[in-house]
């Protein structure tokens, strides 16, 4: 249940980091309130928090040690786990794309003349 868990972690911070846009907004909301709305840019790291990598290599440490199973093997698959997030990233959206041209496809059979 562990790496179930951990895989879930992962999947979580790929897709808010990476996909969803989320950081890209909170940057740009904290470069406007840190300069009176003077600068506005998304152009600085807030790491760990703007890195997939990093977020699922702390966060997949902090479930381990809260749940008691800090062992070697699970330190090293959470770093396996966070050194593919970028192709968890990729797969991700192969995945969305593949749905979104099989539901084309069937909307390009039902259309009606």
């Amino acid at each position: 249940m562990t790496y179930i868990n951990l895989i879930l972690i992962c999947l979580v911070c790929v897709l808010i980091i990476d996909i969803s846009g989320f950081m890209d907004s909170l940057k740009l909301f904290i470069s406007k309130v840190l300069t009176n709305k003077k600068l506005t840019t998304t152009d600085f790291r807030i790491r760990p928090f703007d890195c997939s990598f990093c977020m699922t290599f702390w966060t997949g440490l902090i479930y381990i040690a809260c749940t008691g199973c800090f062992t070697v093997f699970n330190v090293a698959f959470i770093l396996m786990l966070s050194f593919f997030t970028d192709s968890i990233r990729q797969i991700l959206i192969l995945i969305k794309d593949i749905i979104t041209k099989l539901i084309d496809t069937i909307y390009d059979k039902l259309q009606i003349d």
